[in-house]
């Protein structure tokens, strides 16, 4: 049955039921305006309590702050709101948010463990801590994440996992692991100008044509270069030391240097320091070199017998100092064949004309020498300004003055 009823200065025509629908509504809504009234005393001079959603324990940040209430608590039913971010953004489920898309990388972590703010979903950055060896392209395949670009459709780069050259950081810089690389297969797998830096054009010669890499470069760098010299017979240096294949003889090797080979004076770790093996040299045969021109000769501070003697009666092989003479074969009483300008001045006021070998003693560097004096002399032949007459051993000893 219809009836007309006038409602807010407008006439409606309603069935029965709608009325009792209306009449339920209105007391609903009346009751609802006490209630508040009872929550929001206005005449109560308390203030109101705010409400702020950390209370709850889940703080609203980025994009959580925008959202509309209703998105994650539909009905208006707070109760049994999840937390976590999979419950909400997963499909399926109570509270609609975006999910999971289907080309998402495969995971089982927490949502927030690789996306650490509430503002985006990019930028995200996963922990590669927990992903087995070998494993990279399960997700870099191209459709779920960046894959191997058109450049590694070739060798070793095809087959071999990302994690053999790359780190989970960053794709550059990037290092090849050589450890498992056989040795003398540079070129043949990878360094061929193509999958890998080949060998320059400045690699002419013979020696750098032919040779492997790792003959000469190590795995960390092209440089520095060392050639391994392992297996290269003794005094073949020329056959690449000849300024073409590597580093020649200079200008300054003249006489002797410019024939000898060069691991003669120089060892396969540097040019200098540089040192003459005179193994199987001769004795006496030192101006053979020390001329001057092949080596260091003789200075001009040796005169005298100096001038004459071969370099090996005072030096040795080592180093030019300390000399040392070896007077083992010169004949008694010929000192001063050589010793001429040692001799002090006051020897000659004093008579002394004997050879020097009669007082001294050639190992205590002229230190005067009381034992050749026995049955020769007496002390006062020597000590006579001293004006006692008892003889001068009668209180001293040759040794010191002293009682």
């Amino acid at each position: 049955m219809m009836r007309e009823i006038k409602l807010f200065g407008m006439n409606f025509r309603l069935t029965g039921v709608t009325r009792l629908r209306i009449l339920f509504g209105l007391a609903l809504l009346l009751f609802s305006a006490g209630a508040c009234a009872d929550l929001f005393d206005t005449t109560s001079q308390v203030a109101p309590h705010e409400f702020t959603h950390t209370e709850t324990g889940f703080p609203l940040t980025g994009a959580h702050l925008s959202a509309e209430c209703v998105s994650c608590h539909p009905g208006g039913i707070m109760k049994g709101t999840p937390r976590n971010c999979s419950e909400c953004h997963s499909k399926g489920r109570r509270v609609t948010a975006t999910a999971k898309p289907s080309n998402h990388i495969v995971t089982n972590n927490p949502c927030d463990t690789c996306h650490t703010n509430t503002i985006t979903f990019s930028g995200a950055r996963f922990n590669h801590g927990t992903a087995a060896p070998g494993s990279c392209t399960t997700c870099h395949n191209g459709q779920i994440s960046t894959g191997k670009p058109s450049s590694h459709n070739s060798g070793l780069r095809v087959v071999e996992s990302c994690e053999r050259c790359h780190r989970t950081y960053a794709w550059i810089p990037s290092s090849f692991n050589h450890t498992a690389i056989a040795p003398g297969s540079c070129a043949i797998q990878c360094h061929n100008g193509a999958l890998a830096t080949g060998k320059p054009s400045s690699h002419t010669t013979v020696l750098k044509a032919t040779s492997s890499c790792d003959t000469c470069h190590r795995f960390t760098a092209w440089y520095p270069t060392f050639y391994n010299h392992s297996a290269v017979a003794y005094g073949s240096c020329s056959s690449c030391h000849n300024s073409v294949s590597a580093t020649g003889r200079p200008s300054n090797h003249a006489g002797m240097k410019a024939t000898l080979v060069c691991d003669q004076c120089h060892s396969t770790r540097a040019w200098t320091p540089a040192g003459y093996s005179h193994n199987g040299v001769a004795g006496g045969t030192c101006a053979t070199c020390h001329n001057g021109v092949s080596a260091t000769a003789r200075p001009s501070s040796h005169s005298g017998s100096k001038a004459t003697l071969s370099c090996d009666s005072c030096h040795n092989t080592s180093a030019w100092s300390p000399a040392v003479y070896n007077h083992a074969g010169v004949s008694a009483g010929s000192c001063l064949s050589c010793h001429l300008a040692q001799r002090p001045a006051a020897h000659a006021t004093r008579g002394y004309t004997a050879s020097c070998d009669s007082c001294h003693s050639i190992a205590a560097s002229w230190t005067f020498n009381h034992s050749l004096q026995q049955g020769k002399h007496t002390c006062n032949s020597c000590h006579a300004h001293h004006h006692n007459s008892t003889p001068c051993d009668y209180c001293h000893s040759v040794g010191s003055w002293g009682h």
